[in-house]
């Protein structure tokens, strides 16, 4: 599949659960709901910056924590903002960061096993 075309199926999946989510109230009342949106998050933003940056495989996946992270960041602060009209406590917030990031970087390092599968071919060919 080309990068493009794969950059835009998983760009539309990752709105339609973001959708699904806050419109049914499944981030709320689900507990497993954001670990699909977070690996699906991981791989997309590994395939942008793949795409966009040609970035090599660590620090692809360090790049795509490090965004996690700052949502993370993002996420506990409006939760603690009270945006949101389900109030989550403090000691469930810490799990769901952790299984977050772990989701995220999965799914960088799902983008990264792709690419190293991709270019071992090409430069065993070129031996």
């Amino acid at each position: 599949m080309r990068t493009g075309l794969f950059i835009a199926v998983v760009t539309l999946l990752l709105l339609g659960i973001h959708a699904a989510g806050y419109i049914w109230s499944l981030y709320f009342t689900t507990n497993w709901y954001d670990a699909p949106a977070h690996f699906l998050g991981g791989v997309w933003v590994a395939a942008l910056l793949l795409h966009f940056f040609k970035i090599k495989t660590v620090p692809l996946i360090l790049i795509v924590f490090t965004v996690g992270v700052l949502w993370e960041l993002f996420e506990l602060s409006v939760n603690g903002l009270g945006v949101f009209a389900y109030r989550i406590p403090f000691r469930y917030d810490v799990v769901d960061t952790l299984m977050d990031l772990l989701m995220d970087t999965l799914g960088a390092a799902l983008i990264a096993l792709g690419t190293i599968r991709t270019r071992l071919p090409r430069q065993r060919k070129a031996r």
